[in-house]
């Protein structure tokens, strides 16, 4: 009987349907008043005496005269509790220039005077003889003999 109830309810005698159920939760707030509140200040006022100390400072300014070079500002100095600022100023100095205070102009001037002295001069003469020339022989032709040299040019 049981195959019989399930071809009834399926139609089939191969398949078998199982019928589902789906379940859905559903959330939701909603704002139950327990109990009120009331919220007051109030400010309350008193005379307290405190007893700290105070500390003030003051600054003694006090001027004192350097007189002195120096090449560039010198930098602000602290010496225990006193601070130096120096204070420079520019000064016109005089320099040593040189100027021209005068000119000394030469001027060469040539003048030719008379003038008479003994002196010792030197000369010398060169006298040439000339003789007659030698008949030419056979020696002279040939070229052995010595020519003769020619002292008038």
């Amino acid at each position: 009987m049981a195959s019989d109830e399930q071809t009834a309810d399926t139609g089939t005698a191969d398949t078998v349907v199982i019928p589902l159920a789906v379940e859905q939760a559903e959330i939701t707030k909603r704002t139950v008043p327990v109990a009120r509140i009331a919220v007051r200040t109030v400010t309350e006022e008193r005379e307290e005496v405190i007893d700290l100390p105070l500390a003030t400072e003051r600054v003694e300014i006090t001027r004192v005269p350097v007189d002195r070079i120096v090449d560039s500002a010198p930098p602000i100095q602290e010496q225990g509790d006193i601070t130096i600022i120096p204070v420079v100023e520019e000064v016109i100095v005089v320099e040593r220039r040189l100027r021209v205070k005068e000119e000394i102009h030469l001027r060469r001037v040539r003048t030719t005077d008379r003038h008479q002295e003994t002196l010792k001069v030197r000369t010398q003469t060169v006298d040439v003889t000339r003789t007659p020339a030698e008949p030419i022989t056979e020696a002279t032709r040939l070229g052995t003999a010595t020519p003769e040299v020619d002292t008038t040019s």
